[in-house]
């Protein structure tokens, strides 16, 4: 039977059973989680050398890595075992005193960012540019609090968001060291981050506050996305930019589809492995269903193929979006805004949250209650622009104090239908809704 986090979850270390017991999984061989009396669970991988001696190696720390990851670092070092190779014997080579922050990133690149993580191309920008010449060429044992408190304030002076990411990959990486490799007694990790709520210890990095981002288009921005998008050449960028506003997906999981993944009969989209892990059966609205219709099919299994080589799929529609953006004068949107947009555009039609967290692949419904905020000060924004127009229309003036003319008083009277209400030409006078 496969070992499950459950099955981890319930075992405990029984004092008559020795110094330490090994759970087995059944279903890679070697494979197993041990339990020690001091609580700690760590992955395990059993092997013989090509000498016939029998080695144990630990993968890592239970709930550092998920079973599901444990298990393919395990099938990875079995493989190096049917080479004849040792994967303890690389290990203890790799222990030297020496070992630098540079080298242990590229085991961590290999071994797991880029088999464990879909982001591990920001994994890889972030040390580029702003670990690598920091501290990549310090011995990792010597990295102290004071160090990584030097990098987060730099990067925050500009980018306090993107300075948080930074301290939580360092402090990824050096969790993963403290369980790959034998840290000197009373080494701590370097980069542990409190909450914006704690005081910052000694060993500890206070984290910016960090804001949810609340910004989304309403239907008069949404027209002049779609005016500029029907001018655009590359007609594959363009449609993916409108899917991102049709569906909420993420920009990483549209681009990544492939023709088999969609039903245009059922009307579905699959999206293997969202960011919740879980693989998820999209339904696809009409506007969804025809733009994909509408697409050409080159001959590769990706839906958006890249423009260089067609057995890959595009990785993103920079230079496309930000043609669209100058031509909109809508500057200050980002693409994921479009996802945010279409999550409070259901909230306003009056969507329950629930589902909205299920179509938005949402793993914290904290996240998703950011919607329901937006669409009460929708409905507000609704109801005071109702008065300013009636208010307007009974005294037959406009805000700037001339007459109204009469179309537009009959306009006023007709109004125009959307999620919120009755859309007036009066709102065309007040700010745009942020």
């Amino acid at each position: 039977m496969a070992l499950t986090k459950r099955d981890i979850d319930q075992a405990h270390f029984d004092p008559k059973g020795g110094a330490w017991q090994v759970l087995m999984d059944d279903e890679v061989m070697g494979f197993g989680v041990r339990l020690l009396s001091s609580g700690k669970k760590s992955f395990i991988l059993r092997y013989r050398n090509p000498k016939g001696q029998t080695r144990m190696l630990t993968l890592g720390r239970h709930g550092v890595l998920t079973v599901k990851q444990a298990r393919d670092l395990a099938i990875i070092e079995l493989a190096k075992v049917a080479k004849n190779q040792d994967p303890q014997d690389e290990r203890q080579q790799a222990r030297a005193p020496g070992l630098k922050v540079s080298e242990f990133w590229k085991r961590y690149l290999e071994a797991y960012a880029k088999p464990h993580r879909r982001s591990w191309r920001n994994d890889e920008r972030r040390y580029l540019k702003n670990i690598l010449p920091a501290i990549g060429h310090r011995v990792i044992w010597e990295v102290t609090a004071n160090d990584v408190r030097k990098i987060h304030q730099e990067i925050g002076n500009r980018a306090p968001v993107e300075a948080n990411r930074v301290v939580e990959l360092l402090r990824l990486i050096f969790n993963l060291a403290m369980d790959w490799e034998k840290p000197p007694r009373g080494f701590d990790n370097p980069a542990r981050l409190v909450g914006k709520r704690k005081s910052a210890g000694t060993g500890h990095v206070k984290r910016y506050q960090e804001e949810p981002r609340t910004r989304w288009l309403n239907r008069e921005e949404i027209s002049y996305l779609l005016e500029a998008l029907a001018e655009e050449t590359d007609i594959y960028a363009a449609s993916a930019i409108r899917l991102l506003l049709y569906t909420g997906l993420r920009k990483s999981e549209l681009l990544a589809a492939k023709w088999e993944h969609l039903d245009l009969e059922r009307g579905e989209l699959f999206v293997p492995e969202r960011k919740s892990d879980e693989d998820f059966t999209l339904p696809l609205n009409a506007l969804a269903l025809k733009e994909l219709s509408s697409l050409p099919r080159q001959g590769s299994p990706w839906i958006f193929p890249s423009d260089r080589n067609p057995e890959e799929h595009r990785r993103d529609v920079k230079r496309q979006w930000d043609r669209v953006r100058e031509k909109t004068g809508l500057e200050d949107i980002r693409i994921q805004d479009l996802r945010r947009t279409a999550g409070s555009w259901m909230a306003q039609a009056g969507v329950p949250l629930a589902w909205i967290q299920e179509v938005l692949g949402q793993q914290s419904p904290e996240v998703v209650k950011v919607y329901a905020r937006l669409a009460e000060e929708s409905a507000q924004t609704a109801v005071d622009r109702y008065a300013s127009a009636l208010d307007l229309a009974l005294k037959g003036w406009s805000h700037e104090g001339g007459n109204l003319p009469l179309r537009d008083r009959n306009m006023a009277d007709q109004g125009i239908e959307f999620p919120g209400g009755r859309l007036y030409p009066i709102d065309l006078w007040l700010p745009r809704h942020r």
